[in-house]
Formats: structure tokens, C-alpha cells, sequence
């Protein structure tokens, strides 16, 4: 492999791993732990998520993914309900409790973001931005590829 693409591999797991340490103390502060914020959002983003699909889009265990749906509806966050078209279906919405958590934790992160860009130089943050969406389409073409395989 030519030096320069496993160097990338192994700038992007430096970033990964800074960007956590970063963002550590916008979740503590939040009481809500990453993989908790990510799912509510996403059931929030898609009322009437399954389990099974929440599991595929924020890439964990679905048996990890249910525990935390039950905590999150325990917390008043989460409403479950049965499929009316398939009653082994079950449906996850977002309580309107969950609202009010989820605001105040994206805008942690954003002004976490914003201090993170502020430290890029202007004329530099174009080019980071076109080299994360030349990484993204990589990536994209990379997992359509994996997913005809396994089909």
C-alpha cells in the first residue's frame, strides 16, 4: 500500500480518537453517553424506527441497541408501540420529553464543533471540507461494493 493511503488510515484514527476525547465532556455534561444520543436522534429523526433498523444505522448489537431503548423509555424518552400491519413489529417514536435533552446536547456539540473549526485557518476549511466529502464518497462506494457482495 503506498505510504500516503495507510497514512490517511492512520490520520483518521488519530482524528476519531482525539474527536472523542474532545467531545467527552459535551456528553458528561449532558448525561447522556454517546451511543444514547445517536440512537434517540435517530428514532427522532424517523418516527416508527425498528430496533433492527436503529441497530443497522448507529452500527451496534441489536441486543445492545434494545437494553438502551428500554432504558430510554423507562427515562420518558421513548414511546414503543406495536406495528398495527404486524403486531411482532415494534415501532419507536420519540417522547416529546426527549425533545428539550436532545436540543441541549446538539448544541454541545456544535459549539464544541465550532471551537474545533475556529482553530482552522479560513483559507483552509474548504479544502478540509472537500477532503471529508471525497472521504465520505470514498467510503460510500466502499459499502455499496461490501453490501452487493453480501448480497
Amino acid at each position: 500500500m503506498p505510504p500516503l493511503r495507510s497514512e490517511i488510515g492512520e490520520l483518521w484514527h488519530r482524528l476519531n480518537r482525539e474527536m472523542r476525547v474532545a467531545l467527552n465532556d459535551v456528553f458528561r455534561e449532558s448525561a447522556m453517553p454517546p451511543p444514547v444520543f445517536f440512537m434517540l436522534r435517530e428514532i427522532a429523526r424517523e418516527p416508527g424506527i425498528t430496533v433492527s433498523e436503529l441497530a443497522r444505522r448507529v452500527a451496534m448489537v441489536k441486543s445492545h441497541v434494545s437494553r438502551t431503548v428500554d432504558h430510554l423509555a423507562r427515562r420518558g424518552y421513548v414511546r414503543k408501540a406495536s406495528d398495527p400491519a404486524d403486531q411482532r413489529l415494534i415501532r419507536l417514536y420519540a417522547t416529546p420529553a426527549a425533545g428539550p435533552a436532545l436540543e441541549h446536547t446538539a448544541r454541545e456539540l456544535q459549539a464544541a464543533w465550532q471551537a474545533v473549526a475556529a482553530n482552522v485557518p479560513e483559507e483552509e476549511l474548504a479544502a478540509v471540507e472537500q477532503g471529508m466529502r471525497i472521504l465520505l464518497r470514498a467510503l460510500e462506494r466502499y459499502l455499496a461494493t461490501r453490501e452487493g457482495e453480501n448480497a
